[in-house]
């Protein structure tokens, strides 16, 4: 599957859900983007957490895709901005930004 837009900062996948609203879920079952299906593809596109530190913010991007692909895209949060699994992932040309834990497992 491939997803892609008009640009990383003109296109923006957004929510706010939170640890806070559902405090008995686990961390990546709360997420604003999630991808759960192998060879999946995205170009530029932002994806965003808006929830904030006040309501223990989690996952902007979750990935537990093998053979995910993503360019010049933006993940934006506050913590667990990004969260992916150990699986073969390709990140090139994007942008992390968060404040605490900006990445979860280990990025291959």
């Amino acid at each position: 599957m491939m997803i892609y837009r008009e640009g990383m900062t003109n296109t923006m996948i957004s929510g706010n859900l939170s640890k806070f609203e559902y405090p008995k879920s686990t961390t990546a079952a709360i997420t604003t983007f999630s991808v759960l299906g192998d060879n999946f593809i995205a170009r530029d596109i932002k994806f965003v957490n808006t929830a904030g530190p006040e309501k223990y913010q989690v996952i902007a991007f979750h990935s537990k895709s093998n053979h995910t692909v993503l360019f010049r895209c933006v993940f934006y949060g506050y913590t667990d901005t990004l969260y992916a699994h150990i699986r073969e992932q390709f990140y090139r040309k994007c942008d992390i930004v968060g404040m605490v834990d900006l990445s979860s497992e280990r990025m291959v």
